[in-house]
């Protein structure tokens, strides 16, 4: 195994415990469970593009909505009365989250990715509009042609 994999699996087994740590249930589990999903289809992504960094791109899907699990862990009732407004009044999470909090969970992530050290590529999935791709760009799903 490589550098980059072994850093995508310790990564990827410290997400889920992070994940885990802050109130466990349904909620949680959900956002864990999109969390490897959104890392499993960059890593696909980037592969079938020929991406130079797979794992990277892998990490940035794991660790893209990182944010939302510190402020879950770090605001309690507040961040559940911002996440119930998301799922009761027709709000996006960066809607309510800007509105409630004057700041989002993007830019909380970015900051974590920057006070941990890593790649600033990978700050990138945290703070990109979502109609951004693997490789920063916009519409890459659309411009990946498999096996070019």
């Amino acid at each position: 195994m490589g550098y980059k994999t072994v850093q995508s699996l310790v990564i990827t087994a410290s997400t889920e415990t992070l994940h885990r740590s802050t109130n466990v249930g349904f909620k949680d589990k959900r956002l864990w469970e999109h969390a490897l999903g959104v890392a499993l289809a960059a890593r696909f992504l980037a592969q079938e593009c020929r991406y130079a960094s797979v794992e990277e791109a892998f990490l940035g899907g794991l660790l893209h909505d990182i944010g939302k699990v510190a402020l879950d862990s770090n605001l309690g009732e507040r961040y559940q009365a911002m996440d119930e407004r998301v799922y009761n009044e027709d709000y996006t999470f960066l809607e309510a989250e800007q509105e409630m909090l004057g700041y989002d969970h993007m830019e909380v992530g970015a900051l974590m990715i920057k006070n941990w050290n890593m790649s600033p590529a990978l700050r990138g999935g945290t703070i990109a509009p979502p109609t951004h791709g693997v490789c920063g760009k916009p519409n890459v799903v659309c411009d990946c042609q498999p096996g070019q």
